[in-house]
């Protein structure tokens, strides 16, 4: 009789546990939906702080730590720029989707085409409502990205010169607030702006521009050195491959 009513019981209890499993699943849909627009553009702005010197920089402690499985097809710039936008970064799934689109006569060399990489990335990107926007390195339109929130994934060509730079970069006072120390800065940096002759136009690195100073026209750069530093606008230039935002 004891394992009729258990079993009365147990039958009697399944529609809730039904109802309870139906809730669970919506309320896993409901936080998996994507953000919308505006939702979007309010969490990247909240992300960056102007400083007293007149930095504006991107606060990146949202990204992920990203692992990369063996295979992997895109490096860890790209990696930090995607983990900052999306959490739950599958780069597993992202490679596959670059070794399907690259060009035959890429794979034949054992590369990875730019074209390949980027189309992924956005097609990537797209059931997220966001997506890639190629540009043009335009300072009002860099600088507008970074203001946004946006980290700006900027090509360049591969050079040992970069390193010159980081001596220069770390002189650099974040207390130079008043009108007197930034004409004295600069002077300084239109001295030492350097002119990046030896660099390998057959081989691309990705750096991350995350913050830059209007009234120095300089951009703080992350990835092409150990440690993020401050490029003059000029000096990115004279490298400049090409560079891509998120679009939502």
């Amino acid at each position: 009789m004891k394992k009729y009513i258990c079993l009365i019981c147990a039958i009697a209890l399944l529609p809730c546990l039904w109802a309870n499993s139906d809730t669970a699943d919506t309320e896993s849909n409901k936080s998996e939906k994507p953000l919308g627009k505006t939702e979007l553009r309010k969490l990247f702005k909240e992300r960056v702080k102007n400083k007293q010197n007149g930095d504006f920089i991107i606060d990146l402690s949202e990204a992920n730590e990203v692992e990369f499985p063996r295979g992997s097809k895109i490096n860890s710039v790209q990696a930090r720029f995607l983990s900052y936008v999306d959490k739950d970064l599958d780069v597993k799934e992202l490679s596959k989707m670059i070794e399907k689109a690259n060009s035959k006569k890429s794979a034949a060399k054992g590369m990875i085409s730019v074209d390949a990489v980027f189309s992924s990335i956005a097609k990537y990107l797209a059931p997220k409502n966001m997506n890639l926007q190629k540009l043009s390195f335009s300072e009002g339109n860099i600088r507008q990205r970074i203001e946004d929130g946006l980290p700006v994934l900027c090509m360049v060509y591969a050079s040992d010169e970069y390193k010159k730079i980081v001596p220069r970069s770390a002189e650099r006072s974040e207390s130079f607030s008043d009108i007197q120390q930034k004409k004295a800065w600069n002077s300084h940096l239109s001295k030492n702006i350097l002119k990046i002759k030896e660099f390998d136009n057959q081989t691309i690195s990705s750096g991350l521009l995350i913050g830059f100073n209007p009234d120095t026209g300089e951009y703080l750069v992350l990835g092409l050195e150990d440690e993020p530093f401050w490029m003059h606008a000029k000096e990115i230039k004279s490298v400049f491959f090409g560079a891509y935002s998120l679009r939502f």
